[in-house]
């Protein structure tokens, strides 16, 4: 249950701790599900941050059944936020945890310094500036986009989407839209006029990133559901047209 975070609230956290018995297993599975009925039905930003140091030993192991459970178990409105600490983690694990659950995964390496980079996280996430973060792209055919779910939009972050468009002549006058929710209110931003066209020499390192993104989205494809031609394939061809090192091209 959660209580208060007063000096008497404190002092039951660390006597709860204090009689826990560590058994050596990680049991990642049950600990999510009952972390995640600890949240109300309210108007309050709701975060689950998850911080691991092992693997899921005990209980469920499966990555994708742990992911699904945690789906079905989770309220539309909680974002998770894994914390990976040093390199005995399983990192398929968090990050699916994190993209699917409309939040981010961090991981700290045994030299950082853990305090800062977790009080860095705490003092992001303490201003939300738009949440459930929609986009109308209007007459623009935009496809292959990447991050494939947008993040919530904190003060002081950006959110960089690349993606392709497919129109067949030169678009200069577009108009869309971004709207999401601020507390419980919707709010809508309008963009006009804004050009795209056919070619454009102007941004010529975007491609190159653009088939960053596609080949890391690949590659998630290819650990989540096994190997594929078409899948390898596509990844060696983007990695050869555009110099990218990945695990079929160096």
């Amino acid at each position: 249950r959660l209580v208060e975070a007063s000096a008497a609230g404190k002092k039951l956290g660390e006597d709860f701790i204090g009689k826990m018995t560590a058994s050596g297993g990680t049991n990642i599975n049950d600990s999510l599900i009952a972390a995640l009925k600890q949240f109300e039905n309210n108007d309050r930003p709701k975060m689950l941050v998850f911080m691991t140091d092992g693997l899921p030993t005990v209980g469920e192991s499966n990555v994708d059944k742990i992911v699904a459970n945690i789906k079905t178990a989770r309220k539309a409105e909680v974002r998770i936020f894994p914390f990976g600490f040093g390199y005995d983690v399983n990192t398929a694990l968090l990050d699916k945890l994190g993209s699917e659950n409309a939040g981010t995964t961090d991981y700290v390496q045994p030299k950082e310094d853990l305090e800062v980079k977790v009080s860095n996280f705490f003092a992001k996430v303490s201003f939300p500036v738009l949440t459930d973060v929609q986009i109308d792209f209007g007459p623009l055919k935009a496809e292959n986009m990447y991050p494939r779910r947008f993040a919530d939009l904190f003060k002081g972050t950006q959110l960089a989407i690349l993606g392709r468009y497919t129109n067949s002549a030169d678009l200069k006058a577009v108009d869309f839209s971004l709207r999401g929710k601020a507390g419980t209110d919707t709010r809508n931003f309008q963009y006009h006029g804004l050009a795209f066209p056919l070619r454009d020499a102007e941004n010529d390192f975007l491609p190159r990133l653009w088939a960053s993104r596609r080949v890391g989205w690949l590659i998630e494809q290819i650990r989540s559901n096994g190997e594929t031609k078409e899948v390898k394939d596509e990844i060696i061809d983007l990695g050869t047209k555009y110099g990218i090192v990945t695990p079929y091209t160096s």
